[in-house]
């Protein structure tokens, strides 16, 4: 039997950027993940089996394609899924790695010189598989939830690409096999879970990337309201108005939040040194391209979440945790 790993990837898109992600993780590592997510939805509704439904960072939960949250309650579900994951992901810490690529849309349309989304996932997927050799060495099986048309057409393109290259000797990643995934409706809840998890580790990268994409109310927004709140001339008056409550709620939310992000900038690999284009430089399991390229910018979201959960350096910082302007 062949020691491999497996990665599994999903995608968030808004109306200026858009982020793929992996997880990479061996056997045992899915087993243990897997438990969290059923946990996790044991927890967010008893009465239905935990295989039986589909989880989303955003809140959008569905069973039979139908969704389970209503306006009413979907506010303290969702407030309460992202508690059980803050307080309870840290078991999760030697199960997985973090690949990942981001692009600004609008600068990368620009430097190509024309406006193809396809063309944009074709450059994500093959920077996604370019990182793989950075989190393991072993032969590796992709997984991916479902695309459409000229989306899926491109991504298998390049998979089998990049295992030809290795067949032949010319790439340092051993894809061995890929697989697409219907949400819930695969063979093997093993596969689903892992797919589950993975949307909620790109969901809360993207709320800490590119806070201003983010529609729903959950609780990484409102984890990213006391910092500011303790540097603004106003905190006094609003503890004043909005009570003793209040102020406890919030600090909930960011301590939560804090547990789950100071988690997540553990998963990355980071500043490793590798020969590009004839020059040396250093890159991570996560980049992110507008005009320009940063292959370490996993060290910086991992600055940003240390700064960020431990309040320092906020100060001019409200537009956004991660200056990406000096990408456009």
């Amino acid at each position: 039997m062949i020691d491999k790993d497996f990665v599994f990837v999903d995608e968030k898109m808004g109306r200026k950027s858009f982020m793929t992600v992996g997880i990479c993780t061996d056997l045992a590592g899915m087993v243990k993940i897997n438990s969290f997510i059923c946990r996790l939805k044991a927890e967010l509704i008893p009465s239905l089996d935990p295989d039986a439904w589909y989880i989303k960072g955003s809140g959008d939960w569905r069973k039979d394609k139908k969704k389970l949250l209503t306006d009413s309650d979907g506010k303290e579900s969702i407030l309460k899924m992202w508690k059980f994951i803050g307080q309870n992901i840290g078991e999760l810490s030697s199960s997985y790695k973090i690949i990942g690529a981001a692009i600004l849309t609008e600068a990368f349309y620009e430097k190509n010189g024309k406006q193809d989304p396809v063309e944009m996932l074709k450059c994500v997927t093959a920077s996604l598989i370019d990182k793989i050799s950075l989190v393991t060495d072993k032969p590796v099986q992709f997984f991916t939830d479902e695309l459409n048309g000229r989306e899926e057409k491109t991504q298998l393109e390049i998979l089998n690409l990049a295992s030809k290259m290795y067949e032949d000797g010319e790439y340092n990643t051993n894809l061995v096999s890929w697989h697409k995934i219907g949400k819930g409706q695969d063979e093997s809840p093993l596969h689903s879970a892992m797919l589950q998890f993975t949307d909620i580790i790109v969901y809360a990268l993207y709320r800490f990337i590119f806070p201003s994409e983010a529609k729903n109310f959950n609780l990484l927004a409102e984890s990213q309201v006391l910092p500011y709140l303790t540097i603004s001339d106003t905190f006094m008056e609003n503890y004043e108005e909005k009570g003793t409550d209040w102020y406890l709620n919030i600090c909930d939310y960011y301590n939560n939040a804090s547990k789950l992000y100071h988690h997540i900038r553990f998963q990355f690999v980071k500043n490793m040194w590798a020969e590009i284009g004839g020059k040396s430089e250093l890159v991570s399991s996560f980049s992110i391209e507008g005009k320009t390229i940063n292959r370490n910018f996993a060290d910086e979201i991992d600055g940003a979440i240390w700064n960020f959960y431990n309040m320092t350096n906020l100060e001019g910082k409200s537009e956004g945790i991660i200056n990406l302007e000096k990408y456009c």
